[in-house]
This record gives C-alpha cells, sequence and structure tokens, in this order.
C-alpha cells in the first residue's frame, strides 16, 4: 500500500470494527427479549453468515505478485 493511504486504510478498518460491534451489541439485545440460549445461538448464526459472507468477498480481492 502506497504511503499516503496507510492512514486512511487503518481509519477505515477502525470504524468498521466499532460499528460492527455496535451493531453486534444492539442485535443481540433485540434477540434477547427471547431467551439468552435463544438469542446467543441466533446471533452466533448470524455472525457466522456474515464471516462467511466476508470469507467470499475476500475471495475476489486482486492479487498482490510477489
Amino acid at each position: 500500500m502506497e504511503q499516503p493511504l496507510e492512514g486512511t486504510a487503518a481509519g477505515l478498518l477502525n470504524a468498521v470494527r466499532q460499528t460492527a460491534g455496535g451493531l453486534a451489541v444492539a442485535v443481540f439485545g433485540s434477540l434477547a427479549d427471547r431467551s439468552v440460549a435463544s438469542a446467543l445461538s441466533t446471533s452466533l448464526l448470524i455472525g457466522a453468515g456474515f464471516l462467511t459472507l466476508t470469507a467470499l468477498a475476500s475471495l475476489r480481492l486482486p492479487r498482490r505478485r510477489a
């Protein structure tokens, strides 16, 4: 990555991490009105789905050449 863009990439990554964390808390909170075990399993399934989508999206990124 070019030197001037390193800070931008780090800032974007941090913003996405913070947003995803807040969203996860909100989703779990909205599911918590059911039993905690049910809410936790649903949250884990949602998280696994997002992880799968992210892994599939990362396969579309251009490869670096050594």
